[in-house]
């Protein structure tokens, strides 16, 4: 091989491996939408133990888009929509032990700022839309009984 080739050759394989760091990164950049929150926490991160407050351990940056680090840093999305779901009580006995039926609907919205964003992440992170809404109605059916009930 002549100086000429080995020069070409040379230019071809840097301008490659380029490409292949820029679809890497690329592949790796996390976009989220405007209604959605991301954490992203390191792999190496210990699961935290069942008498341990979570938000004392998460070290998740939560965020709207960033370039994550192969195989070190795990993504996961959580919502921040308003949704709502429908409350539907029946025979609750009220204080003169009159049973009461309830039919209700309940709005709820994760806040965005930083610290409630931790404190969700801490709490729902990984849990799908319908189990965030199945807690948050035994929460808002528990809230109707102890109106009711006083």
């Amino acid at each position: 091989m002549d100086g000429t080739t080995l020069i070409v050759s040379m230019i071809l394989l840097i301008a490659v491996a380029f490409v292949v760091v820029v679809w890497a990164m690329a592949s790796r950049y996390k976009k989220i939408r405007p209604t959605r929150w991301a954490s992203s926490t390191a792999a190496s991160t210990p699961a935290p133990a069942p008498t341990e407050d979570p938000a004392s351990w998460l070290p998740g940056r939560c965020r709207r888009g960033s370039l994550l680090w192969p195989v070190i840093e795990h993504f996961q999305p959580m919502s921040t929509a308003v949704s709502q779901v429908e409350i539907d009580e029946r025979d609750i006995p009220n204080k003169d032990n009159v049973k009461i039926s309830a039919k209700g609907v309940g709005t709820y919205k994760i806040e965005t700022t930083q610290e409630s964003l931790h404190n969700a992440a801490a709490a729902f992170l990984g849990k799908s839309d319908d189990e965030l809404a199945r807690i948050v109605k035994n929460i808002l059916q528990g809230h109707l009984r102890s109106i009711i009930v006083s």
